[in-house]
């Protein structure tokens, strides 16, 4: 049992004995924590004055969205993916594309064919 056990004094402390242990991502946290005994099973909790989320706590930063999006287009077109099917299979590839991102840029979203890069079909 991990009853009696002390868990590391500080958030840095804890947050450096799982980077030693290669422990990348909150799930596999949650399934190897115990492999040292001095990792709490909710670091959130025990470390909730300093807790400032797991991307802080596994030492990973996270890049921000593309600022607009037409940025995000071109970055879009240099990958060169042309619909939207395809976006939704590949943005990943970069990670400052969004999963949605006619949410992310709503107020300048004109739609996929002008994100795409393609021209406008008159009628």
């Amino acid at each position: 049992m991990r009853q009696n056990v002390r868990f590391y004094p500080t958030l840095a402390e804890a947050s450096q004995a799982t980077i030693v242990l290669g422990i990348t991502t909150s799930p596999e946290y949650k399934r190897r924590y115990k492999e040292d005994p001095r990792l709490p099973a909710h670091p959130d909790v025990v470390y909730k004055a300093e807790w400032q989320g797991w991307l802080h706590f596994l030492d990973k930063s996270k890049e921000p969205f593309y600022r607009t999006l037409t940025e995000a287009s071109q970055a879009t077109i240099a990958l060169g993916i042309t619909t939207r099917a395809e976006y939704n299979q590949r943005y990943k590839e970069d990670p400052r594309l969004p999963a949605v991102p006619n949410a992310v840029y709503k107020a300048e979203w004109q739609g996929w064919p002008h994100f795409l890069g393609k021209p406008k079909v008159q009628f």
